[in-house]
């Protein structure tokens, strides 16, 4: 179970990483 949670983590902090770099370049390029 432990295992489950931690790669659930896992996924959900890699995706909301992506999310991030995602605002971070299109507010590079805007300025």
């Amino acid at each position: 179970a432990a295992a489950l949670i931690y790669w659930i983590l896992a996924t959900v902090l890699s995706h909301l990483q992506n999310k991030l770099e995602e605002r971070v370049n299109r507010h590079d390029q805007e300025s």
